[in-house]
């Protein structure tokens, strides 16, 4: 009788766990099922600070439907994320799943297959060394500057941070005003904003997330 009911709870474990729990966490390449089409970045860079913060949006495509999307994310402080298909936001749950920086999005429910937009607000910490977006003193100025290759452009912003994703990256910068800010296309504009500048950049051609750049310093 003991056996029998001990059976009989190891089953019902295995039948919630297969409704209830997530799936399996990627420790490889993504899942299939999210192709990103474009990011769009807005960081607020001052090379001095601590930290920097950041508002991303990704365009992509959903080829099934999911209520959970894998991509990268490490180390970042994630304050909101939504994802927006058609006109539906839905307010999702971000969660590092994984110490190489995979992170899943869990959604209220499952979204269609589709386009979608994910839109992320956070804040991250600069690096002491070249990884990720990384800051130094020289002499008595700070400056700050990227090194992605090969995967830590997920030390940025979220991403989908493998090779095979080719997409154009339409970037904004603010800095101090006495910074001067590169990135890998023109500069289209730049406006004020209080004691910032805001550095507009042309979009780029497609590109891998690791060939990104970015550099502010005066």
């Amino acid at each position: 009788m003991l056996k029998l009911a001990t059976l009989a709870l190891a089953l019902m474990g295995v039948a919630g766990a297969s409704l209830a729990d997530p799936p399996r966490v990627p420790t490889g390449r993504l899942p299939d099922t999210v192709r990103p089409t474009a990011y769009r970045l807005d960081l607020t860079v001052d090379p001095a600070a601590a930290r920097f913060s950041g508002h991303t949006e990704i365009d992509a495509v959903l080829t099934q439907p999911t209520q959970h999307i894998f991509l990268h994310g490490a180390e970042l402080r994630i304050s909101r994320v939504q994802v927006l298909a058609g006109r539906v936001v839905r307010t999702a749950r971000y969660v590092e799943v994984d110490e190489s920086g995979v992170a899943r999005l869990d959604l209220p429910s499952r979204l269609p297959a589709g386009k979608v937009t994910l839109r992320f607000d956070y804040t991250a910490a600069f690096r002491d060394s070249a990884e990720g977006l990384f800051h130094a003193k020289v002499g008595n100025d700070w400056y700050a500057w990227t090194q992605f290759e090969p995967i830590d452009a997920r030390r940025v912003f979220p991403a989908f941070d493998e090779p095979g994703f080719k997409t154009p990256f339409t970037v904004t910068i603010r800095a101090p005003r006495s910074a001067k800010v590169f990135a890998n296309a023109p500069e289209a504009r730049t406006t004020a904003s209080g004691s910032m500048l805001i550095h507009r950049f042309a979009p780029t051609k497609p590109l891998p997330t690791y060939l990104v750049a970015m550099s502010v310093g005066p």
